[in-house]
């Protein structure tokens, strides 16, 4: 995907959605985006924040996430998938200081305690009750996350895991249940940090920061 035709992708989107382009990432044929709304919007009843929106322009996938809603993601939910798209590629986006001291500061502090706590209720929902082979599909690969995001941004990993690919037969299906209960057995033996209510207060004070500093006058 050349670079001016993502450019010419981010300014459109600039201008037709009112947005303020933070961050880009090319997956595959996926163009990811991280943005703020224009403060306005946020102060305003009139017009609803965006969110989150997809579209396809030039057969380019593009996924587009608001940064508060990346961030509570990460911090409320253990989403850690977005701790990759987080941080721009400086190939294709010229880096806002700002908003690059926000990301190192959340590297600094990401809430694995969470991201272990939601793992384990998926497990305990799904494998405790039985489930089909879609369902132990989703947790293998949230396994593999999981592992990979421990791997990249903690301090260890389990490095015997047995990641099962493909999922068909019911012998594959016992393989991979296997493979989530133990990952999901070492993973309660790990301790993770709590992020202190002060660094959660800094990483919004650094957002509202950097809404206010990218207003449209």
């Amino acid at each position: 995907m050349r670079n001016d035709v993502i450019q010419t992708i981010k300014d459109t989107l600039e201008d037709s959605q009112d947005i303020k382009v933070l961050s880009l990432n090319v997956v595959d044929n996926i163009l990811f985006g991280v943005y703020i709304n224009d403060v306005k919007d946020n102060l305003s009843f009139l017009t609803l924040p965006k969110k989150h929106f997809q579209t396809t322009i030039d057969d380019v996938n593009i996924q587009f996430f608001e940064l508060g809603t990346v961030l509570h993601h990460i911090y409320f939910t253990g989403a850690l998938k977005f701790l990759d798209i987080l941080y721009p590629d400086d190939k294709i986006i010229t880096p806002d200081p700002h908003y690059i001291n926000l990301c190192e500061f959340i590297l600094e502090n990401i809430p694995f305690n969470i991201a272990k706590l939601k793992y384990i209720q998926a497990c305990d929902e799904y494998l405790d009750n039985g489930t089909g082979v879609e369902h132990v599909s989703i947790l293998m690969n949230l396994t593999l996350e999981l592992n990979l995001n421990l791997l990249t941004w903690g301090d260890g990993n389990m490095d015997n895991f047995l990641y099962v690919k493909d999922i068909e037969t019911e012998s594959d299906c016992i393989k991979a249940c296997n493979s989530i209960n133990a990952f999901k057995q070492w993973l309660k033996e790990q301790k993770f940090s709590k992020i202190s209510e002060k660094n959660i207060n800094r990483i919004n004070d650094m957002y509202v920061n950097i809404q206010i500093l990218n207003m449209k006058v």
